[in-house]
């Protein structure tokens, strides 16, 4: 089944991310693995358009975060 990324954010430390199917949290670190490979780890689902700067802002906001 090829579920698509309807939206991306984080919440509490984890990347949420909602399908057309569900809603799927990835703690921090494997959220931005998935961020950066832009797709789910465990299924063929891209999360962003290869131009869309909100991938790498998502990843920029994260790693910000862990550095406080």
């Amino acid at each position: 089944m090829n579920d698509t990324a309807l939206q991306c954010f984080w919440r509490e430390g984890r990347l949420v991310v909602v399908l057309e199917s569900e809603t799927v949290e990835l703690a921090s670190t494997a959220g931005i693995r998935a961020l950066k490979q832009n797709r789910l780890e465990d299924r063929e689902v891209r999360l962003f358009d290869p131009d869309d700067p909100r991938r790498m802002s998502l990843i920029q906001e994260q790693i910000s975060g862990l550095r406080d």
